[in-house]
């Protein structure tokens, strides 16, 4: 149980599945990939898809509009970029909490010989142990890839 996320399990993994299908079937519908779909949303009509009811104590919606029109700079640069190179995959499977220092190391050398260049590392055993897997798999990784976290 403790692979399928920290706050909400199977319920959380099967909505959003759902939720994905969704997009997908609405990108299929407007004959785009979701990415251009959603590009071709307003802030406001963007953040009115979204289920704020959880994080307001983080964001608002009036702030997540204001985030949204901020990086309206630099779009036709960043979409131009996604056309040219696609959005970078990543891996899951380096970095489990309950993998050990080892492990991790080689598995993200078989990951960047595979070519990828962002990992999704595991955290949520405590911040100790957090800050000292992140530091590895910075150093690991190098100062270009791309580095998300994912609680336990």
């Amino acid at each position: 149980m403790r692979w399928l996320g920290c706050d909400k399990g199977v319920i959380h993994m099967g909505v959003s599945g759902i939720v994905n299908a969704l997009w997908d079937l609405w990108g299929k519908l407007e004959k785009k990939p979701v990415w251009r779909l959603l590009l071709s949303l307003t802030p406001e009509e963007l953040v009115n898809c979204l289920d704020f009811r959880y994080v307001t104590d983080f964001i608002t919606e009036k702030e997540a509009i204001k985030i949204l029109k901020d990086k309206m700079k630099g779009r036709k640069k960043r979409i131009k970029e996604m056309e040219k190179n696609g959005f970078p995959g990543y891996t899951t499977g380096t970095a489990w909490s309950g993998y050990s220092d080892q492990k991790v190391k080689k598995l993200v050398r078989e990951a960047q010989d595979m070519g990828f260049k962002a990992f999704k590392v595991k955290v949520g055993l405590g911040l100790k142990w957090d800050d000292k897997r992140l530091k590895m798999m910075r150093e690991l990784i190098g100062p270009d890839a791309i580095l998300m976290t994912d609680c336990n």
